[in-house]
């Protein structure tokens, strides 16, 4: 899709990093609750990982807030790091049947930009699943960077190998996503893809996250 009609998408993710993760953080006995209790339900791993994209998000909150950035805003030379999160989800209502995000997978972003050449490597790694814990292995792509009408994008496609449950599985996928802030120091990701496993069951695994300049 193209990556400045995201709008939906970028929405959720920023609020998924800034809101739920802040209150996965904040839950973790800042407000009383039994520490304990979240433990037994979260993988540690996963916990500490939220706990981290916390301060992540809040930055990429005031980056997102500044807009697209511009058609030609972004340097003609040199190159840049970004990193972030990327991550899963579902809606749930809970007792009172209140709507509220609820984290499936998490995992870190890393990606360099080559603005004189307009090519972008991506690597996701670092996964974690609220189910069964540590994800092996990592996503890796690359890409290219360019304009289109209102703003900056990018696309690249992705391949890996995730262990996920002690099950193998190769991923085939594309990631996309689009630059934000007056000099492009924010990018909002999207994944798409598959994962086909050893015994031949393929099952979606899409990603949606951020990554801010270092």
């Amino acid at each position: 899709m193209s990556a400045p009609y995201q709008t939906f998408i970028q929405i959720i993710i920023i609020s998924l990093a800034s809101a739920q993760l802040s209150a996965c953080s904040a839950t973790n006995g800042d407000d009383g609750t039994d520490e304990t209790e979240i433990v037994d339900v979260i993988d540690t791993s996963f916990e500490d990982l939220l706990t981290v994209a916390t301060a992540a998000g809040s930055d990429a909150i005031e980056i997102y807030h500044e807009g697209f950035t511009p058609e030609g805003a972004l340097p003609t030379t040199g190159s840049a790091i970004y990193n972030g999160y990327v991550n899963s989800w579902h809606n749930e209502r809970d007792d009172d049947g209140v709507l509220t995000h609820v984290t499936d997978t998490i995992g870190e972003v890393s990606l360099s930009a080559s603005f004189a050449d307009n090519d972008i490597s991506g690597r996701i790694y670092n996964l974690s699943s609220a189910e069964t814990g540590k994800i092996g292995g990592e996503l890796t792509g690359t890409g290219d960077i360019s304009q289109v009408f209102g703003g900056n994008i990018f696309d690249m496609d992705m391949s890996g190998t995730l262990v996920i449950d002690g099950a193998r599985g190769d991923y085939t996928g594309e990631m996309d996503g689009t630059f934000y802030g007056e000099d492009g120091d924010l990018v909002m990701i999207n994944v798409e893809g598959e994962l086909d496993f050893d015994d031949d069951e393929v099952e979606d695994f899409d990603l949606v996250g951020f990554a801010v300049a270092e």
